[in-house]
């Protein structure tokens, strides 16, 4: 969630399309507070749940079926921290499910694009570094 100004645009989405929940997870009890005190700000807070703490233990469980992940660990984050946040929800994704890694990480990137997970990948021309990995969970 790091201050959430992405988490801002991805509830004002759920929001304005039926509905749903955004956990948005933060290592920093202050990047969580931060983020909770932008969401207030623009009446989003009732669709988004902060949770403070290593993503690989706060996203354990979702509690239900997930539609989208957006990874976007800062750099010089903890080594392999998105491979290790996907691999944790990955049997939380329903069919279709979309996720999008903005830092590309050969590790992820050897990961998802393994047929052998159930995703169909591809970079995009976005973001800093190597770009950002579309992924979508086969049916």
């Amino acid at each position: 969630a790091s201050l959430g100004a992405a988490t801002l645009y991805v509830a004002a989405a759920v929001r304005d399309n039926g509905g749903g929940v955004v956990i948005g997870a933060g290592q920093a009890p202050w990047h969580a507070a931060a983020a909770r005190r932008q969401l207030e700000a623009a009446g989003l807070a009732d669709v988004v749940e902060i949770r403070a703490g290593d993503a690989r233990e706060t996203l354990h469980d979702a509690g239900g079926d997930v539609d989208l992940v957006r990874l976007d660990a800062s750099i010089g984050a903890a080594p392999r921290l998105a491979l290790a946040v996907m691999k944790r929800l990955a049997p939380q994704l329903q069919g279709g499910a979309i996720a999008l890694n903005a830092r590309a990480e050969p590790d992820y990137l050897a990961w998802v694009r393994d047929p052998a997970h159930g995703f169909r990948s591809t970079a995009l021309p976005l973001g800093c570094g190597a770009g950002t990995e579309l992924s979508v969970k086969a049916a």
